[in-house]
């Protein structure tokens, strides 16, 4: 059902060798690594810790869908970010992979990788085993960093193994800085109820809004996606029309496009501001004067080499690709930081600092609601092209 509510204030690759082992998962069938082969879990020194395992799973169930192109992208991006990290670091970044054919193979998976050694797992952004994958992750006491939209949003409480560099970012703070250097005060929002962590940014976009910027949210419409006709979005809205300064449109693809469709074709030409979901090719074919926030971006030329140098090595690069090397470059540094490879202690030295990524410094802080501060790219869709505009936030 349609709602409307109305307020009164809205990386440089190496050619080293990675260290790098997998097996297979078919349901409760697993193939090992050699006993003789399992390295220790924590290699320690008199001078401290030396590497940490990092365990992924794949899902095989995917073959021949756009997940199985991701989960293939997402192996990519973690053997080329371990082989930088292991040519410029003094902590051996070991991955160690399982391949899995359905949720009904995760609880093996992961009692294969605890075997052979890992105490992180970095998940892909498989919708369908990411949730059991995570839970029998932290429930066998292993640190889990993701950076997927799949999972409920979690808080970095003071005890937490889950870290999520996506949804624990500070997306609105950062539209929100946008919106004050363009003089954007009356703002209206359309979230999709679909998604609740796709609504949410909406949510944080208006409490920042209110709290920031003299001016107010003006609307805010809640539609159910796939279910309420797009048409009456406009027709929610037309009573604000001449108030509103920008619209921001918190859905999934193609749902942004439809939205943003329906709204240019009812006569609002406002700029319309996108949080990062999706590749904005998905859905730009047809609009115009639309604004994408994302931590990465394969459009035009992107002011950090690394993100550059990344995206060349896989066939179909997306902004998730880069999360992933940000959750691998901050793991090594939280090891460096921690002087262990323990999951407790990683964990811990992950919830507080300032952490070097692939797409800039990530500065992680619990006590701001959206812990995560990251450098995001403006990107601005011209007749249906996406083009890099701008960054914003740290470099």
């Amino acid at each position: 059902m349609l709602s409307t509510r109305l307020s009164a204030s809205l990386f440089t690759a190496a050619l080293v060798s990675v260290s790098c082992t997998s097996a297979t998962v078919e349901d409760s069938a697993i193939s090992t690594t050699p006993p003789s082969t399992v390295q220790d879990p924590v290699a320690e020194t008199n001078e401290g810790v030396q590497s940490i395992a990092v365990g992924i799973v794949l899902n095989t169930a995917n073959t021949g869908s756009a997940s199985a192109d991701r989960d293939e992208d997402f192996a990519a991006v973690a053997e080329t970010t371990a082989t930088s990290l292991n040519a410029s670091s003094d902590i051996e970044l070991r991955l160690e992979i399982a391949t899995i054919d359905g949720v009904s193979g995760v609880a093996s998976a992961i009692d294969d990788l605890t075997s052979r050694g890992i105490t992180a797992l970095v998940t892909s952004c498989d919708d369908s085993t990411l949730p059991a994958v995570v839970d029998t992750a932290i429930e066998q006491e292993l640190l889990v960093v993701t950076g997927c939209v799949a999972i409920p949003q979690p808080e970095l409480s003071t005890d937490s193994l889950l870290i999520d560099l996506a949804d624990l970012s500070d997306s609105a703070n950062r539209i929100v800085d946008w919106l004050v250097d363009g003089d954007l005060g009356q703002i209206a929002t359309v979230t999709s109820t679909l998604i609740p962590d796709v609504a949410q940014t909406c949510v944080d976009l208006e409490s920042e809004t209110e709290e920031r910027i003299t001016g107010n949210v003006v609307a805010a419409v809640e539609f159910v996606e796939l279910v309420d006709p797009v048409e009456n979005i406009a027709l929610e809205l037309a009573p604000q029309q001449d108030m509103i300064e920008a619209i921001a449109i918190c859905a999934l693809p193609p749902a942004i496009g439809d939205v943003t469709s329906a709204l240019r074709s009812a006569g609002f030409d406002q700029p319309v501001i996108v949080p990062w979901y999706g590749d904005p090719q998905e859905w730009a074919a047809s609009v115009d004067d639309v604004f994408v926030f994302a931590p990465a971006s394969r459009f035009g030329d992107d002011p950090a080499s690394d993100v550059v140098e990344l995206f060349a090595e896989i066939d179909d690069p997306e902004p998730a690709d880069v999360v992933v090397a940000d959750s691998l470059s901050a793991l090594v540094q939280a090891v460096e930081i921690a002087d262990s490879a323990a999951s407790r202690r990683v964990a811990a030295a992950l919830r507080d600092g300032d952490f070097d990524g692939t797409s800039g410094t990530l500065s992680v802080d619990t006590s701001r609601p959206s812990p995560v501060d990251r450098s995001y790219r403006v990107l601005e869709v011209i007749n249906g092209e996406p083009q890099f505009s701008e960054l914003i936030g740290p470099s």
